[in-house]
C-alpha cells in the first residue's frame, strides 16, 4: 500500500514535532522548560545550525527534516529511530533533487526550526502549497 503525499508529510512534520512539543512544563519542547513560552520566546530563531535530520523511507516518497539548534540531537536521533522507516543522519539532508523545503518555527517546534525538504515527486508549486498547509514558510533547496 503506497503512502499518500500528504500522510507522509504529516507523519514525518508532527512524528519529529510533536516529542519535542510535549516536553517541558511550559511546552516549550525542551526538558528544562526553555524553548518557548518564556521572555524570549519572541525572538525569532536564527535555523542554521542543524544538528541532525531524519529520513521517512516508505512505500512512497521519502521526506528528509532537518532539526537546528538548541534541539538536542539525541532527541532528534531518538524521535527519527522510532519513527516508521525514519533514517537519523548527524548532518543536514542531502538536497540532490529537492524542489523546496518548509521552514516551521513557533511554540511547538521550541527555539529552534526544523525543514521539511521535499523531493522531485512534487513540483515546487504543490510543495509551496503544502508548506503554506503547514503554516510554514517556503524556502529554496
Amino acid at each position: 500500500m503506497t503512502r499518500s503525499l500528504s500522510t507522509l508529510i504529516a507523519l514525518c512534520s508532527f512524528s519529529m514535532i510533536a516529542p519535542f512539543a510535549a516536553c517541558g512544563s511550559d511546552g516549550g519542547g525542551f526538558p528544562d522548560g526553555g524553548g518557548g513560552g518564556g521572555p524570549d520566546a519572541a525572538v525569532a530563531p536564527t535555523c542554521s545550525a542543524v544538528v541532525g535530520s531524519c529520513t521517512i523511507v516508505g512505500d512512497g516518497p521519502s521526506v528528509c527534516s532537518e532539526f537546528t539548534a538548541p534541539t538536542p540531537a539525541a532527541s532528534v536521533e531518538a524521535s527519527c529511530t522510532s519513527a516508521s522507516g525514519g533514517v537519523f543522519s548527524s548532518g543536514g539532508c542531502d538536497r540532490t533533487g529537492v524542489v523546496g523545503g518548509c521552514r516551521l518555527t513557533g511554540p511547538n517546534i521550541g527555539a529552534g526550526c526544523v525543514t521539511v525538504w521535499y523531493g522531485a515527486e512534487l513540483s515546487s508549486a504543490q510543495a509551496q502549497r503544502a508548506c503554506a498547509a503547514q503554516g510554514g514558510t517556503f524556502v529554496e533547496p
